[in-house]
């Protein structure tokens, strides 16, 4: 009878305990440990001028300091063959290179320039799809940060380092159909 009674005892107080945490976990807002995924970013679609194919991309970046000029990004697809000859110029702010992004290869050209405490940069990334040339251009403007006071600089420049206009570049060639 002893021996029934703390079965009874020990489960009744494990159940308790269950119960309560339960209670407890329904209570308390759970924080997420990593951001939504890409695929639940708000995602607008635009088209090619001749109308061949479509891709996904930002309605706008979600960015507080770097801003998008030339939007919605143009995307283009014509017949050639894949080449990249890089280039860097001396009198000229522009580079042209070949990258790996993702696992693919892009002829990456950057061309900057600046005006009134900003710098605007001008990508245009090229990469094989379908057997053809799909280039994908956009403007960013990146204000100085040094414009800025503490605490605005330090977070200019974390989001600065942070942004990768590679991977929208990558992001928005993945998603062409």
């Amino acid at each position: 009878m002893k021996h029934t009674f703390k079965i009874l005892f020990i489960s009744g107080v494990i159940l308790l305990v269950i119960l309560l945490g339960l209670y407890l976990r329904q209570q308390t807002p759970v924080a997420p440990l990593s951001p939504p995924p890409a695929e639940n970013t708000p995602q607008a679609i635009g088209h090619d001028p001749e109308g061949k194919i479509t891709f996904r991309y930002p309605p706008e970046l979600t960015t507080n300091f770097l801003r998008a000029q030339d939007w919605p990004p143009q995307v283009s697809l014509i017949k050639g063959d894949f080449t990249c000859t890089q280039e860097t110029s001396n009198d000229l702010p522009a580079v042209k290179k070949q990258e790996s992004i993702r696992g693919r290869e892009y002829c990456v050209a950057v061309d900057s320039e600046g005006a009134a405490g900003s710098t605007y940069r001008d990508y245009s990334y090229t990469s094989e799809l379908f057997g053809q040339l799909l280039t994908i251009h956009f403007v960013l403007q990146y204000p100085n940060c040094a414009n800025y006071d503490s605490p605005q600089k330090e977070n200019c420049e974390k989001e600065y380092a942070a942004f990768s206009p590679d991977a929208l570049a990558a992001d928005i060639r993945e998603s062409v159909r």
